[in-house]
């Protein structure tokens, strides 16, 4: 037995020899490896056994193989290797940058400047070649003005200069499409290299756990690959251990989250699988299909400043067959419903929850009776726990301090902050934060008018495109608001919890009450002095407010006393109009026979902003019989026939039973007339009648029985200011429609709080998106900065340069602001035209009277262009000498009414029946206004920025059929702007009033980069340049100031921009040597701790190579001596 027992001795001995010495060929084998660490086999004494004569013990057995590494230099390396690489992208970037302009600088640049001694910078092709060109050129036409030869060659130079920055800015779009797409590749080869390190991950475990050693080679593969994310993205890593601490040999890996101090850690990649990165936040997305069936969605990509705002949709598709003569069409964008992984996973748990549910299984994770959370707003939340009588699930807390306006996506909903807000605020506190409401606008959107601010109401949580603006309702809101009120702890007083403009009425425990002044949050509601309490601001009305159906019997003057606290109702100056007359309020007390009236005394007396109206008309009583008389065309007889016949009178309220709709008549219809049975089937939601009728809810909580409803006293529109309207602060923009297609969206609200354009977030296990990430090094971290910084350095410095030189040239060279007579300009569109306020209308005490009619612009036939860089606006005016019926003065009254030389003698009276002379009111002239309407209505056009702005008359236009004579929309204006807009005023039932107004943008098409959209002004020809507005042909001063330009400031500024970058490369290259030099160090540490030395390695190969020979002789030797007992045993 010892005899088979050194042999299985020397037999292990022999393996372990055998194996060193592979090894160590493979060893030599990797010597130029970088990867790959020098291995050495592990050697262990076999186990103890009895035998004769004691214990003995087995020979050396392979316990393993391991490598030569330093986990200290490792990690060093990593975060070194990310940092490097971080510089590498950058310096990428700024030599693309460079090569913008067509130049390049180094830091010498800074010191040597722009001139003809340095080719360098003055070389062909460069802009500022072409800008010595150019002011060149216009010295030399000052020399000489009229010269044909000058002309065309400085046209040319023109044209060149033009494409140089047109050049300059289609690099800088193209240097940031190839930043996304490299961006885009660098987030796929992260996640394949996290899948192979999983992989890696996989393979050492397994191998491991057979107490074999270390899995050296897939150690080696993995930190190889560990090093490959480095280039890309930093991340820390974690050693897995089992129940029993011990590591397993797994990693997992984390990245800091951007939010919060200090950041939490987000894993990435864990015994479970990868859960990798994304950089698709929602910034490229379809906008909503257009209404035609038939049309193509468009498509939009958004672009985000430095500042974390919208900075611009670029258009990838305009998409067909959008229409905005409907509305609106508003389009929206909110940061990311970035969901944090513990959120994640259970939302995934409730989800498996309740799909069991759904297939019959109990959900074993709930008990009876234990409230869910169906991710409704916290708020809700609370009442659903409540009602079930189970425990109220734990108020959501915001997970970071926020600044007033910010929005964010926590739990279930998006929120906007209120005011400044510290960590742990709870997000169900209303005065704090507002719960956005989805969806928002995405598409056709009804506009909200102030013309219909005295009947309409929104309810908490509403949203309105108001004036320009989307706001949210944080309350119920209409022409009385309700006040809950707020305990003040302090002194036990109750406060509003808003604003309240001058005039609005609020009903507050039972009793109404009104603002006499503008009133900010927090009035004291307790103990008001009444009627009015001045010192506060507040008016009580009492607990009724008054009907309009009393208006007769509570008109005064009547022979009475007025108390102090009595309403009454009064026609006439003051009011809010001569014909319906408005409820007021004394003050004080007042003799029947005062000379004190509303319209001379504002002490005595206040006007009450609203009243119930319970005269509201049912629309299904209104239909009368009427005896119609027709002349037969066959026999040529009068035939008398009986039809029901409906007229519904414009500006009036009515209500339908059927359908339980109030509706405003904004634009008269001809009177419905027919069968009984075809005038019972009217329905005012029907779609003929949209242009014709609002519909409107009123106050549900008002306690009024239909039809009757609570009216303001006048529409004066919406108080955005007392915190009862918040504007929804994210992004936001109207599509600007041309041709069907979506040219441009101008962006009526940036927003905030938006991820860069490249960021990164963590993919959570359900496929949602996690918390952006913070990177500090690799690649995409340097291709970050470069675009924050950089980039957005470069494209404002560059705009700024393009927007001044311009406004400079074109100033200079148009003083005058002719029309069409610019050098340069930048493509814009134009924005669908809107209805104003008639302020001077308002200024008399009268609102909503604006006439009902429509501006139409032939947006297609303009290709208008902006001389400067940024947008205008435009304004056609009624100078028509044209007031309303309903102007609170007593007719025919010539004094002044505020307006300077206003005689109401000296204008046409517009009545409340369209354009028929049937009222038998003297002071009604709608027949003279309908007989000379052509030379009565005229429009003054003017711009905020443009100083000559005109019209002209177009009756050559054909009309929409193309032939003259046949149709009743024949003949338009021309806006004469920086380009020439024609345009048509079409009258609606509603005459248009002195001030009535309609107001238009011209957008820039692309503000985000002004270089790219810079143009030659379309009217400008070579022949057309000049040096003189003078006739003198000897004059020269436009020529000579434009030349004067040329002094060297624009040549600064291009010389600055590239001194910048130039110093910042320089900077660059310094920090990549010095990196460099720390990379070098530590990777020479670590080859001197795990590269292969070749001299070493033959020589342990020779020594392993004896070793093995000699356990080969002791084991051939052993053989024989066992041969030699066998055979003698067998003989």
């Amino acid at each position: 037995m010892s005899l088979l027992g050194e042999i299985s001795k020397n037999s292990e001995a022999l393996r372990y020899h055998a194996r060193t010495a592979e090894v160590a060929g493979q060893n030599l084998a990797h010597v130029n490896d970088e990867k790959y660490a020098r291995q050495r086999v592990l050697a262990r004494e076999g186990v103890m056994h009895k035998a004769f004569g004691g214990l003995l013990s087995s020979s050396l057995e392979v316990a393993g193989v391991e490598h030569a590494r330093s986990e200290l230099l490792d990690r060093r390396v990593v975060n070194e290797v990310g940092t490097g690489k971080s510089l590498a992208a950058q310096k990428e970037v700024l030599e693309l940058l460079q090569v913008a302009l067509g130049e390049e600088i180094t830091r010498q640049g800074v010191n040597v400047g722009l001139d003809d001694l340095h080719e360098s910078d003055l070389a062909p092709g460069s802009l500022t070649r072409a800008l010595n060109d150019f002011f060149n050129t216009f010295e030399e036409l000052s020399a000489s003005p009229y010269e044909p030869a000058i002309k065309q060659e400085l046209f040319h130079k023109i044209q060149t200069l033009v494409k140089r920055f047109n050049e300059a800015g289609k690099s800088l779009e193209s240097i940031e499409s190839d930043l996304t797409e490299t961006i885009e590749r660098s987030v796929e080869d992260v996640n394949r290299i996290l899948a192979q390190i999983h992989e890696a991950n996989i393979q050492v475990r397994r191998f491991e756990l057979l107490d074999q050693g270390k899995a050296v080679s897939y150690r080696d593969e993995r930190q190889a690959l560990l090093e490959q994310l480095a280039g890309y993205v930093n991340f820390t890593t974690q050693a897995e251990v089992d129940e029993q601490n011990n590591p397993t040999g797994f990693l997992n890996l984390f990245v800091d989250s951007q939010a919060g101090f200090p950041p939490s850690q987000l894993e990435i990649l864990n015994k479970d699988g990868v859960l990798g990165f994304s950089n698709d936040w929602g910034q490229e997305f379809s906008l909503a299909a257009p209404r035609d069936a038939s049309g193509k969605t468009a498509k939009v990509r958004a672009k985000v400043g430095s500042d974390g705002k919208l900075g611009r949709f670029e258009i990838l598709d305009g998409g067909s067959r959008y229409k905005d003569s409907d509305g609106p069409l508003l389009f929206t964008l909110l940061p990311p419903k970035t969901i944090d992984p513990v959120t994640a996973a259970a939302n995934a748990q409730q989800q498996a929850a309740a799909a069991a549910v759904v297939a019959g299984q109990p959900d074993p994770t709930l008990q009876a009776g234990q409230p869910v959370d169906t991710q409704v707003e916290p708020a809700d939340n609370f009442a659903i726990a409540a009602a079930a009588g189970g425990a109220v699930v734990a108020a959501l807390k915001s997970t970071e301090a926020r600044k007033a306006g910010e929005v964010f996506y926590q739990g279930a909903n998006y929120y906007q902050a209120l005011g400044n807000t510290i960590k742990d605020d709870l997000l169900a506190d209303e005065t704090k934060f507002m719960v956005i409401k989805e969806p928002l606008p995405n598409g056709i959107f009804t506009e909200t008018k102030r013309s219909h601010s005295d009947v309409e109401y929104f309810a908490k949580g509403d949203q309105i495109y108001y004036e320009g603006k989307l706001y949210q309702a944080t309350a119920n809101l209409g022409p009385v608001n309700e006040e809950l009120g707020l305990q003040n702890a302090d002194d036990n007083t109750v406060q509003t919890s808003r604003g309240y403009a001058y005039g609005e009425v609020f009903k507050y425990n039972g009793n109404f009450y009104q603002a006499s002044r503008d009133l900010a949050k927090g009035v004291d509601l307790s103990n008001l002095t009444t009627p009015s309490d001045p010192n506060r601001g507040v008016i009580s009305i009492g607990a009724n407010l008054p009907l309009k159906s009393q208006a007769t019997a509570l008109t005064w003057p009547n022979g009475q006393d007025l108390k102090a606290g009595d309403v009454f109702h009064f026609v006439g100056a003051g009011s809010t109009s001569n014909v319906e007359g408005a409820f007021f309020m004394a003050l004080t007390d007042v003799g029947a026979n005062s000379s004190s009236n509303p319209g001379n005394s504002n002490s005595d007396f206040a006007r009450l902003g609203a009243y119930v109206d319970d005269t509201v008309p049912t629309v299904e009583t209104l239909p009368q019989e009427k005896t119609v008389t027709t002349l037969d065309q066959a026999t040529g007889q009068a035939v008398t026939t009986t039809q029901t016949e409906l007229s519904l009178e414009d500006g009036k309220v009515y209500y339908h039973q059927a359908t339980q709709t109030h509706f405003l008549v904004k634009a008269e219809p001809a009177t419905i007339a027919g069968s009984k049975e075809y005038v019972a089937s009217f329905n005012p939601n029907d779609a003929q009648w949209v242009k014709n009728f609002h519909i409107f809810k009123p106050d549900p909580n008002s306690g009024l029985a239909a039809p009757s409803i609570q009216r303001r006293s006048a529409p004066i529109g919406w108080n955005v200011a007392g915190g009862g309207l918040v504007e929804v602060n994210v992004g936001v923009a109207e599509a600007i429609v041309q041709d069907g297609e979506i040219k441009s969206l101008n962006i009526l609200n940036k927003g905030s709080g938006f991820p860069s354009t490249d960021a990164l977030f963590v993919k959570n296990q359900d496929g949602s998106t996690g918390p952006e990430v913070k990177l500090e090094s690799g690649s995409i971290h340097g291709y970050q900065q470069s675009r924050l910084v950089d980039i957005e350095k470069f494209r404002t410095s560059l705009n700024g340069f393009v927007s001044t030189f311009v406004e400079q040239i074109n100033t200079t060279y148009n003083p005058d602001d002719a029309p069409s007579e610019y050098l340069f300009g930048f493509k814009a569109n134009l924005t669908r035209p809107t209805l104003g306020s008639n302020t001077y209308m308002e200024d008399l005490g009268l609102y909503g009277s604006e006439g009902n009619g429509e501006l139409r612009l032939f947006r297609d036939e303009t290709n208008m262009i902006l001389p400067f860089g940024e947008s205008d606006t435009f304004t056609l005016s009624s100078i028509s000498p044209v007031v309303p019926d309903d102007l609170p003065v007593n007719h025919p009254d010539p004094t002044k009414l505020g307006l300077s030389d206003f005689k109401l003698q000296d204008y046409y009276v517009r009545g409340n029946d369209g354009f028929a002379d049937d009222s038998g009111d003297p002071y009604d002239d709608d027949l003279d206004i309908s007989l000379n309407k052509d030379s009565i209505f005229q429009f003054y056009a003017s711009a905020r920025r443009m100083k000559n702005v005109t019209t002209e008359a177009d009756p050559s236009y054909p009309g929409d059929d193309g032939m003259p004579g046949t149709g009743d929309n024949e003949g338009r204006s021309t806006l004469l702007g920086y380009d020439s807009l024609p345009f048509r005023i079409n009258e609606g039932s509603k005459a248009f009033l002195f001030g009535d107004n309609f107001s238009f943008d011209a957008v820039l098409d692309n503000s985000w980069n002004l270089a790219s959209s810079l143009v030659i002004h379309d009217d400008l020809t070579a022949e057309g340049l000049k040096a003189s507005n003078d006739f003198d042909e000897a004059s020269n001063e436009i020529a000579l100031s434009v030349a004067e330009l040329g002094n060297g400031e624009f040549t600064s500024m291009i010389s600055n921009m590239n001194a910048d970058l130039g110093n910042t490369l320089s900077d660059v290259n310094d920090n990549i040597a010095h990196q460099e030099t720390i990379e070098t160090l530590l990777l020479d540490q670590r080859r001197a701790v795990s590269s292969v030395s070749i001299d070493e390695e033959v020589a342990d190969l020779m020594q392993f190579q004896r070793s093995f020979q000699a356990s080969s002789r002791v084991l051939n030797t052993l053989d024989k001596m066992l041969e030699l007992v066998v055979m003698g045993l067998i003989k």
